[in-house]
């Protein structure tokens, strides 16, 4: 029987091409944003664009929070993608008062509290480079995982982002380099995996990204 991964539905972005590659990997997807369904899958997906404080203000608003930290520890298999994976980090800091989407200037300010699956805090890109970063970048594979099983170094995904996790390396799968700053692309632990980059827009390469997620039960 093909697993049933939940795609959770917070109003954050186009999903579409989302629930087309899982399926093209043969699960079975269920779009949605209630918790007892989330609950019931075998696996969970996180995908959202846009800002880390609405994003997490609509998971709050509909009591997700505590369901998707109680299926990581439970070990579903769970994937955050872009502003998903962002999500999954201790805190977001989206610029202080003053320069919206502006590098942050004060220690005392801890921005947004994020879902603490993984530790580390999601920052804007510290470079002078154009943001939001775009396009096709290469990846370095640095700490094995099941997600990254079919990839090698020099594997080609698609980016559009602005803000980076700031994390621990030993969280950090997979990196790539944009304006002179190493970047993660893969973080995770055990069966919690993020992407940075779009995999359901990343051809063949993604593709496979998604197959391993699909395979991890």
């Amino acid at each position: 029987m093909a697993p049933v991964i939940a795609v959770v539905d917070y109003q954050v972005g186009n999903m579409q091409s989302v629930v087309a590659a899982l399926r093209r990997a043969g699960a079975s997807v269920v779009v949605t944003s209630d918790a007892d369904t989330i609950r019931r899958a075998s696996a969970v997906v996180l995908p959202g664009v846009g800002s880390f404080t609405v994003a997490m203000q609509r998971l709050e608003v509909l009591g997700l929070p505590d369901v998707l930290r109680e299926r990581a520890r439970a070990g579903v298999p769970l994937l955050g993608i872009c502003l998903g994976m962002q999500l999954l980090l201790e805190s977001g800091v989206e610029g202080a008062p003053g320069e919206p989407g502006g590098l942050v200037r004060s220690a005392e300010l801890r921005g947004t509290p994020g879902l603490a699956i993984l530790p580390g805090v999601s920052r804007k890109i510290p470079t002078d480079a154009k943001l939001p970063h775009m396009g096709w970048n290469q990846l370095r594979l640095t700490n094995p995982h099941r997600a990254t099983v079919n990839l090698h170094d020099d594997d080609e995904m698609y980016f559009v982002h602005s803000y980076y996790a700031d994390c621990p390396a030993s969280v950090v799968i997979a990196e790539t380099e944009y304006g002179g700053v190493r970047i993660p692309a893969i973080i995770g632990r055990d069966n919690v995996v993020g992407c940075q980059f779009h995999p359901e827009k990343s051809s063949k390469i993604g593709q496979l990204v998604i197959q391993a997620f699909v395979a991890m039960k």
